[in-house]
């Protein structure tokens, strides 16, 4: 389930990481290197939001913040071998 309090908090976190909002140039969104780290601020806020609404068990911020950095996902790829 996802409430309308957690896209607000996934906006609002979105919104937070925009380079136009910190100096009023630049991009309106987060460049796509910085995408690890914005996907996981807004997973942070969303989670403390759904916490907070009673639609998750509550948990401590240290197991919040375990729990979304043991869910991120790394890509790993194969090397590549040249014949």
């Amino acid at each position: 389930r996802v409430s309308d309090g957690m896209f607000m908090a996934c906006a609002r976190a979105l919104a937070e990481t925009s380079p136009a909002a910190k100096d009023g140039v630049g991009a309106l969104l987060p460049a796509l290197a910085d995408i690890r780290a914005v996907s996981r601020h807004i997973a942070l806020e969303v989670g403390r939001v759904a916490m907070a609404e009673g639609l998750v068990p509550t948990l401590s911020e240290d197991d919040l913040v375990a729990r979304v950095d043991a869910h991120i996902w790394v890509p790993t790829y194969r090397p590549i071998v040249a014949i």
